[in-house]
């Protein structure tokens, strides 16, 4: 699998009216091609929300964490 952003303005006008985004996520698998919007996150929105909001610690890392003390128990 492969995956690029190339901007909307390097793809054909019959694709342009279809997609709204500035940038567009090409993306290679087994032969098939998808083409995936990017929007832009609004600035000001964390990652985590409420008790974590200040620890570091991204959305990932938490997923991660939370599921090896799943396993644990």
């Amino acid at each position: 699998m492969s995956e690029l952003i190339v901007s909307r303005h390097t793809l054909p006008e019959h694709l342009l009216s279809r997609i709204h985004s500035d940038q567009i996520m090409v993306r290679e698998d087994n032969g098939t091609i998808t083409l995936t919007p990017v929007h832009e996150k609004p600035e000001g929105i964390c990652s985590l929300l409420g008790m974590l909001v200040d620890s570091g610690m991204s959305t990932e890392a938490y997923c991660r964490q939370k599921q090896l003390d799943k396993e644990l128990e």
